[in-house]
């Protein structure tokens, strides 16, 4: 539902962009980021003075922290056979072997955010809609992963 919600957003975040670029003076860049500065800002506002515990629980917390915090704490020797452990399970190896695979995948959406941008203004002037280009991407992810997952779901692993 996230990964979905986040492509939405990239989807609405091209085009808005570029109407900033077409009809403001100044990169739409920097309005686009002191706007989300200030969502942020008003969102953390928010879960500071609402959402926040009385002090009263907090100290309760506090101490009962500090008492499973001086239970839990390790021998030098158990860390390093648990970090051994650790290292020949077969999960954290496939972990390991998959995060490694996807960096390159994380190079590409990297490549996309910082420099397809500064290319497009380069190769087709200040004025190309590189926010609907940038947009192409999430458009092809919200329509496309459904319908594959649906021609797919029938097949044999």
């Amino acid at each position: 539902m996230f990964y979905t919600i986040m492509n939405v957003g990239a989807l609405c975040c091209g085009p808005i962009i570029d109407s900033f670029t077409w009809y403001t003076p100044v990169y739409a860049n920097r309005y686009v980021f002191a706007l989300c500065s200030y969502i942020s800002f008003l969102g953390c506002w928010i879960a500071s003075s609402f959402l926040s515990e009385n002090g009263e629980k907090k100290k309760k917390n506090d101490e009962s922290t500090k008492e499973v915090d001086e239970k839990a704490t390790l021998s030098q020797g158990e860390n390093e056979s648990s970090f051994k452990q650790l290292l020949t399970d077969p999960s954290f190896i496939r972990f390991m072997a998959i995060s490694l695979l996807l960096t390159n995948v994380r190079s590409i959406f990297r490549h996309l955010d910082a420099t397809l941008p500064k290319y497009l203004i380069r190769k087709h002037g200040p004025k190309v809609a590189k926010g609907f280009i940038y947009s192409i991407n999430p458009l092809v992810i919200i329509l496309g992963v459904p319908i594959v997952t649906s021609l797919t779901s029938q097949m044999d692993a």
